[in-house]
C-alpha cells in the first residue's frame, strides 16, 4: 500500500501544479507563475505596481481553487523564512467561480502596493530593507521572487 500511495503522490506532485520550472532537469511544467514590479523600491509615498501572471503549460485544464472571478491571484512577502500575504486594495466581484485556465491560457492581475503586509491580525508596514515578493495562485507560489527595497 505504501508503494501505491507514493507513486500516486509523485504523479499528483509532478503533474498537477506542484512542479515549477527547473532548468537543471527540464521537467514538464504544469504552470508558471511570474511576478513583476514597476520599480525596485517602494514606500508609503510612492506605491509600485505589482503584476502576477499564471500560465497553463499543460494540454489539460488546471485549477487552483475558487472564489471571486476578478481576484484570483495574489502575492506574499517572505520575512525571516515566514510568508505573509500582501494586502491588496482592489474591488473583487462577489461571484463564486472555479479558478482555472485552459491549455495555453494566461491570466494576469495588477495592483498598487505601498510596502505593507498582513501579519494575520493587522496590516503592518515593512521596515526599511530588501524583501522577496512572490506571486501566488491559491496555494501555488512562484519559484522566483521580485526583489523590492522599502526605502522609508
Amino acid at each position: 500500500m505504501k508503494i501505491q500511495l507514493s507513486i500516486l503522490s509523485f504523479f499528483v506532485f509532478t503533474h498537477f501544479g506542484c512542479s515549477l520550472f527547473s532548468e537543471e532537469n527540464n521537467l514538464e511544467e504544469s504552470y508558471i507563475i511570474t511576478i513583476s514590479s514597476s520599480s525596485i523600491s517602494a514606500s508609503n509615498r510612492e506605491p509600485i505596481l505589482i503584476t502576477v501572471t499564471i500560465e497553463n503549460t499543460l494540454e489539460n485544464t488546471i485549477s487552483w481553487g475558487s472564489g471571486s472571478s476578478s481576484c484570483q491571484l495574489s502575492a506574499l512577502v517572505r520575512i525571516n523564512k515566514n510568508d505573509f500575504q500582501l494586502p491588496i486594495n482592489r474591488y473583487c466581484v462577489t461571484d463564486m467561480v472555479n479558478w482555472e485556465l485552459n491549455p495555453g491560457q494566461t491570466r494576469s492581475e495588477s495592483w498598487n502596493w505601498v510596502g505593507e503586509y498582513d501579519d494575520g491580525s493587522l496590516i503592518d508596514t515593512l521596515g526599511i530593507g530588501n524583501y522577496s515578493i512572490y506571486g501566488t495562485a491559491g496555494d501555488w507560489i512562484s519559484k522566483f521572487p521580485v526583489e523590492v527595497e522599502i526605502i522609508e
